[in-house]
């Protein structure tokens, strides 16, 4: 996936493709965020603060890091979250 440099104090670079948005962060790590819609990735990119954009995104999306510090890719977890209604 092609990522495009980001002005950030967390975020180097961001990429979308195919519903999912990459994130490359300022330490070298990698996340993918899934079932990311275009229009939502439009709206991150046009957020003030991509930081707090993302933190929006990270409650409604799961996502995996997919790339260590060190350079080694690393096995695909994905993080669920599960609302409960009364």
């Amino acid at each position: 996936m092609i990522r495009k440099p980001v002005i950030s104090s967390r975020i180097s670079s961001v990429g979308w493709e195919n519903d999912i948005l990459e994130v490359e962060f300022k330490n070298g790590a990698i996340y993918r965020y899934f079932e990311v819609t275009y229009q939502e990735y439009i709206s991150f990119m046009n957020s003030s603060s991509l930081g707090s954009a993302l933190s929006r995104l990270d409650k409604i999306h799961r996502y995996s890091r997919v790339y260590s510090l060190k350079g080694e890719f690393l096995p695909l977890f994905y993080r669920y979250k599960f609302i409960c209604s009364n």
